[in-house]
Formats: C-alpha cells, structure tokens, sequence
C-alpha cells in the first residue's frame, strides 16, 4: 500500500537501519489517536535524532526498537522546494505496536519531536514538518484525532510535548500533500470495535457504503464480527461516491415486539450499541 507521507520530500526511511532487538508485535486494533511527544533532550544535541532515541530505548530499557513510529529531527534540515524542513525519520511498519503510551499503544500512533520544548523554542522549518506530516496521515485516513502524551489516560502528570501541536498544524509555510484518495482494496481485516457502519464511515471518502458491505457478504452477520475476520468490500454504488455516511432517521416509531426489531436491525445494518433488552415499554 502507497502512503501519503512516503511522499514527503523531508522523510528519510530508516525502518531497516536503526538499532532494535527482535520485533514489535502486530496491532490488534485500528489507529484511532495520533500521539505528539517531545523527547526531553535539546533539539540541536547530534544525539537528539531517531537513531540516539533507539540506541537509548533497545540498550537501556530492552525495548524491540524506538518507542516511536515517527521522529522529526529539528538538527538535520531538508531543502525542498517549499523550502527548508525538518527531517522526518518513519522508524516503524504503520500496523507495529511501539512502545510510547502505556496501555494506550495499541490504538495509538506514536509521533516524537526531538527537543525540549520546556526551554527550546519550535522553529519555523520544524513547524512546516509537523503540519504536512499530520496533513498526510490525515490524507493517509491514519487515525482520527490528535493528542499530546500528557492527554491521553494516566499521564496527565507528564509535561509532554508541552509545544501547541495544534497550532504546528496550521503552519503557514506548510503544503497539503498533493495526493489522490487510496484505492480501496478488495477485502478487508476486522479490527476490535469494528462494525460495518465504522468501516464504511472511514472509507467514505471512496464511497463505501454499508449497503455495499452488506451486499459483499451475504454470509456474514454484522451483530458477530471477529477480530482477524476477512470480509468483501465490494464495488462501491457510484451515485454514493465521496458521499459521507449519515446516520439513518426513523420515519415512524413501531411499538412493542416491532419496536424491537426496528432496533434490532438497526444494530445489524449500522453497529449502533444499543442494549435492546433495556429498552422501555412501549405497551403504555
């Protein structure tokens, strides 16, 4: 798969050159959370780059590899021809589980931008890396929402990344990367949480609808997704390309046993999570 970011002209691939020992394991649930670090070491040290943080996480704390999926190098300046950037060091495989956020790892992606943002100040061609790297995964449909590490459960004690990453995205001398949508592939794996209204709902922007993936797999209950399970995508009906999936309305509301099967196939068609044992009577 072609990624939007593999064609930032500030990404250096080192997947196969930093130091590690073994592997991650594989992700068992989708991206849903990019998370923005700062490493806490100055940003100009030779030593404050991908390959110093993976020689520190393998040879003193055993991890597999660096912590992070992604390291921008303030120290190490790219000339583009929007201008200087920020190198952007990609470390691990997307689906890895690194080491960077506690329980969290499974779900997040982890992004490290090397400095001490408590003194350090956040130059302009670091900025311009931040923005268009986030602009790609974004373009990439690599999770859904951003945050910094102190935001995410049991670190709110921890000042990282300190800078205002939300403000980096918004970098004036940034460009959006100049990509097309992926093409959609012919199956596709279920991750924990999955359902068919989610997975159509991400791949909206291709026209994947859950009629679509309804019609693709006649043979699957969509109450009974697996984890690991491959399913069809389907071809995509062209009236609904790049239409975004909208949450179905209720015309009339059915009573009793008919109410309940209303709900029922709700929760089939569109994942809803609704505890229809709980529901009220509808008898009075």
């Amino acid at each position: 798969m072609s990624y939007a970011f593999e064609k930032l002209p500030q990404l250096s691939d080192q997947r196969k050159s930093l130091t590690k020992k073994g592997s991650y394991s594989k992700r068992t649930r989708a991206i849903t959370t990019r998370v923005w670090h700062h490493s806490l070491t100055k940003k100009h040290l030779s030593d404050s780059t991908a390959a110093g943080f993976a020689r520190y996480h393998v040879q003193s704390l055993g991890w597999p590899g660096v912590g992070y999926t992604f390291v921008i190098e303030p120290c190490n300046l790219v000339d583009t021809q929007q201008g200087k950037r920020a190198r952007i060091v990609y470390c691990h495989d997307i689906d890895r589980r690194t080491y960077h956020v506690g329980n969290s790892n499974q779900f997040s992606l982890g992004i490290c931008v090397a400095g001490d943002y408590r003194t350090d100040e956040l130059d302009e061609p670091t900025r311009a890396s931040i923005a268009e790297l986030h602009a790609a995964l974004i373009a990439d449909k690599i999770g859904n929402d951003d945050k910094s590490h102190q935001e995410m459960p049991g670190y709110s004690w921890k000042a990282c990344c300190v800078f205002d990453y939300k403000k980096a995205f918004n970098s004036k001398g940034a460009s959006t990367p100049n990509v097309k949508p992926s093409e959609v592939p012919s199956t596709y794996t279920i991750q924990e949480g999955d359902t068919f209204w989610s997975i159509a709902h991400k791949n909206s922007a291709a026209g994947v609808t859950v009629d679509d993936l309804i019609k693709a797999n006649p043979d699957v209950d969509p109450t009974k997704l697996q984890v690991g399970q491959v399913i069809n995508f389907g071809k995509s009906s062209s009236n609904n390309k790049n239409k975004p999936q909208q949450q179905p309305k209720p015309t009339t509301q059915p009573s009793g046993d008919s109410y309940v099967r209303s709900i029922q196939q709700w929760v089939v068609n569109y994942g809803f999570q609704i505890a229809v044992d709980g529901l009220p009577d509808q008898k009075h």
